[in-house]
């Protein structure tokens, strides 16, 4: 972002005409022009550099952006769990599934993904490349009981999400040329980039039975850095430069700009309903409301010249910012065939339009193009997920049998990135413990927006996911 412009502002500088004048001047003031035109052009230099753009508060999401829930199980069932929703990570899923509980349990899910991204550019060749990045994290914590009051089935959990990853680690190089009051020049950058941390949300949860087929659910997300984990996240940019004019001088840099994401808070609801029509066949519905987090970006630069030597220049500033969270919402059906077999079916629809956010100085920007509202057009996304499990029934325990296939499309600038998966899943009850396992396969070819400074860069992105889980019934 900004390249056009700087471009244009460099290319339009006043420095253009000065060689008509310098013949002009008496021979004694020659010294201070020269002296005056030098600094000059350490400036123009200094303004050559891509990312010395106004670094705009953001976040770049590894996983996918978009809102899923959580298990081993319904992962290999390729997210297809509103209309099934009937383990402990249901209020992950949709809360009114929680009614089905019918003892107390308590789960546990873990994660492990990697992620690699191949990227192309025609116009910057350079930039062509693999980045690789992974990590491991809790996926999922929870704790439910079912009890019976006023004539009603009721639910209570209480559930820790682990819901947006911004681990991610990319390097790449970057070349521009152009010309300031005449003179070419050609510059070299080489860039790296560190994202770190996770977004969490503590989330008690309630379901209650309306009727024998019918119940609704709430569970109210709770995201805030003041309990027992961090939930934060940080963002580095570094990058050196060498920025050469033929025949005349060469000038390296090194900059580095760190932001850190912390003292969040903030609430919304994901709001759910279960409707059994028949013994066959389920519907559910969510709602996960939008919601205003409220946080401090702390940004730090360093700055120096590393040829000809400089002073370095270090800046500091802290500010409170606002980032509003889209609307979401999706509707589920499961057909149970029998006792062995259940096929499932989601279509999930996110306002990524509605994710913004605001600075201390009211300025507002998309974190997903990183532009500035007036700049921004991310249309909405349409997840769409299908799968199935089938259950064997053996004397001593039950081994199920599950599978899955999804689109799930990334938001982007003016466009949507088509990305698809499948996943497979198993698992084995031994008493009053399930465990279950999950593979899941996500990958977008050309995707755009993932490299940053380069315009027209396509990217294909592959990543696996590891989920395990178990569940302790009482």
């Amino acid at each position: 972002m900004g390249q056009v412009e700087r471009k244009l502002r460099l290319e339009d500088m006043p420095v253009r005409g000065c060689s008509a004048f310098v013949g002009r001047l008496p021979s004694r003031g020659l010294g201070v022009l020269m002296l005056t035109l030098g600094l000059g052009y350490l400036v123009a230099v200094w303004n050559i550099l891509p990312a010395q753009a106004q670094v705009n508060p953001s976040m770049h999401i590894a996983t996918s952006p978009n809102p899923v829930g959580s298990g081993a199980r319904a992962m290999g069932m390729g997210g297809a769990f509103i209309a099934v929703a009937d383990d402990a990570t249901a209020a992950s899923w949709n809360p009114g599934g929680l009614i089905q509980l019918e003892r107390p349990e308590i789960s546990v899910v873990g994660a492990g993904w990697c992620q690699t991204e191949i990227n192309a550019s025609r116009e910057h060749p350079e930039s062509n490349g693999r980045n690789s990045f992974n990590n491991i994290d809790l996926n999922y914590l929870s704790a439910a009981y079912p009890f019976y009051c006023l004539e009603r089935n009721m639910v209570v959990s209480l559930n820790f999400q682990d819901l947006y990853d911004l681990n991610k680690d990319i390097k790449y190089n970057y070349k521009q040329e152009g010309n300031i009051g005449g003179d070419p020049f050609i510059s070299h950058t080489a860039y790296t980039f560190e994202g770190q941390g996770s977004l969490r949300a503590l989330s008690p949860a309630f379901a209650v039975e309306i009727t024998s087929g019918l119940s609704l659910g709430v569970a109210v997300n709770v995201w805030t850095d003041k309990l027992f984990w961090k939930n934060d996240w940080t963002r580095k940019l570094s990058f050196t430069s060498e920025v050469t004019f033929p025949g005349k001088f060469t000038q390296q840099t090194a900059t580095v700009y760190e932001e850190r994401y912390h003292d969040l808070f903030g609430i919304n609801y994901h709001l759910g309903a279960l409707w059994n029509v028949n013994k066959w066949f389920t519907l559910g519905a969510v709602v996960k409301t939008p919601f205003t987090m409220k946080l401090t970006r702390t940004f730090k630069s360093f700055d120096q010249i590393l040829e000809p030597p400089a002073p370095s220049k270090t800046d500091r500033n802290d500010e409170d910012i606002e980032l509003d969270f889209p609307l979401s919402y999706g509707l589920g059906t499961a057909f149970r065939l029998s006792d062995r077999l259940t096929l499932s079916a989601d279509i999930y629809r996110t306002e990524w339009s509605q994710h913004l956010l605001r600075d201390s100085h009211g300025n507002v920007f998309s974190p997903i193009a990183d532009l500035p509202q007036s700049l921004a057009d991310v249309p909405a996304t349409h997840q769409i997920r299908i799968g199935g499990e089938y259950l064997f029934i053996l004397e001593k325990t039950i081994i199920p049998a599950r599978a899955g296939i999804f689109y799930d499309p990334q938001p982007a600038q003016g466009t949507v990135n088509p990305f698809y998966g499948f996943s497979l899943g198993s698992g084995v009850t031994i008493g009053d413990v399930v465990l279950d396992v999950a593979y899941q396969y996500r990958w977008g070819r050309e995707a755009r927006n993932i490299l940053f400074q380069i315009p027209d860069a396509l990217t294909d992105v592959d990543q696996h996911m590891v989920l395990l889980s178990a569940i302790q019934h009482f």
